[in-house]
């Protein structure tokens, strides 16, 4: 039965949180000398426990079984389960986008597969196979009967990502304005700002227009289709100017600035990742609230992708430099 009480939530929460891995361990498994070195970090901090570590290799096994654990506490332990799978729900939607486009493209892509979310995998493979979703949920189901109708026009993988990014996003704000949660609203409103202002430099970086950008904007942030029209027409200086006193200034400023230089946008995503985290860190002290659950999810999220790009870099022998510059902030 789940358990509704915050107090035992948070309470479970604190515990765990001073076994997230610090800057310091993160930076002693990026100054270990070869990847059997940095993984052994891992088996200090009760990663694979009962799992042979031996071979550096098999690092993403270790990270799947450790983000697979991490959900499975969260079930256990929360008070909102519908707020919880909203993060759950992302796996399922990249799990449908690579079974559609697996089956379109004739040729299986399991490799490719999340192994963790609110749906089975099988069940999700099954559906797509026959074009019946009426098992899944309603809101899943309308979206990928509206993107067969679509699909059977004409083959799009862009349709395929633009209807289930959508459908995903209208049931995250459903979701948030029928719990009148602020925090969780407050997230989505700046995950969806950031990567539209990302997916508009990327758009301006391959020389296409608004028309173009219009179809990819992501919806229910704060800025609206005029907002990116006009900032279409704008300098990236412009921009910059423009977005001076803007709560997300400080992303923007080095993020674009870098972008001008360098026709990258690692940097911004970098940043754009740190933001979030410190607005998460800044409500982690809520006793009463699924603030400090969200905080956690998301950090040991964050912990799995840094572990794995210190073991990609170490693998194929990226020099420490290059492999930081990549490295996002921590939770704790």
């Amino acid at each position: 039965m789940q358990q509704t009480s915050y107090a035992y939530a948070v309470g479970r929460i604190k515990v765990l949180e001073n076994k997230l891995l610090s800057r310091d361990k993160i930076d002693r498994m990026l100054e270990a000398p070869s990847a059997e070195e940095a993984i052994k970090v891992l088996a200090e901090n009760e990663y694979g426990q009962g799992q042979d570590m031996a071979n550096p290799h098999d690092y993403e096994k270790l990270l799947s079984a450790e983000l697979e654990k991490t959900y499975q506490l969260i079930n256990t332990i929360t008070p909102n389960k519908a707020i919880t799978d909203l993060f759950l729900l992302r796996y399922d939607i990249h799990n449908l986008k690579v079974l559609l486009k697996a089956r379109f493209l004739g040729n299986e892509q399991d490799q490719f597969l999340a192994g963790i979310g609110s749906i089975p995998v099988a069940d999700l493979k099954n559906a797509v196979l026959n074009q019946d979703y009426e098992n899944l949920p309603p809101f899943l189901a309308r979206a990928l009967t509206e993107l067969e109708e679509a699909l059977s026009l004409k083959f799009d993988p862009m349709k395929i990502d633009l209807f289930l990014d959508r459908a995903y996003y209208d049931w995250v704000f459903t979701v948030c304005n029928k719990g009148r949660n602020a925090f969780l609203r407050q997230l989505f409103i700046k995950r969806v700002d950031l990567t539209n202002i990302e997916t508009m430099f990327r758009v301006r970086k391959i020389g296409e227009g608004f028309e173009f950008l219009k179809k990819l904007l992501i919806p229910h942030g704060s800025f609206d289709f005029s907002f990116f029209s006009a900032a279409m027409d704008q300098t990236p200086e412009e921009f910059l100017q423009a977005m001076k006193n803007s709560e997300y200034a400080k992303v923007l400023t080095a993020g674009i600035q870098d972008f001008i230089k360098t026709g990258s946008l690692t940097l911004y995503e970098r940043l754009m990742d740190d933001y979030i985290m410190g607005f998460l860190k800044s409500h982690k002290y809520n006793p009463l609230g699924i603030e400090p659950v969200i905080g956690y999810l998301l950090a040991k999220e964050n912990e799995i992708k840094l572990v794995r790009m210190i073991m990609v870099g170490k693998i194929n022998r990226i020099p420490n430099d290059r492999i930081r510059e990549r490295l996002r902030d921590v939770y704790v």
